[in-house]
């Protein structure tokens, strides 16, 4: 499986992973819980979350 980004992504045992992008700077991550701070821009848990996968 491949994440947003196209690179290798894998599930452990069968979770389902959620995309999140930062409001801010448009940041995007792959996890099942919403981060509470955006490595690229520092902004304080302004994640939206996209789609499961």
């Amino acid at each position: 499986m491949k994440n947003s980004q196209g690179k290798l992504a894998f599930s452990r045992g069968g979770m389902k992973v959620a995309v999140w992008v930062c409001k801010r700077c448009g940041y995007v991550r792959d996890s099942r819980c919403k981060p509470r701070k955006c490595p690229n821009c520092g902004d304080q848990a302004e994640f939206e979350k996209q789609e499961e996968k």
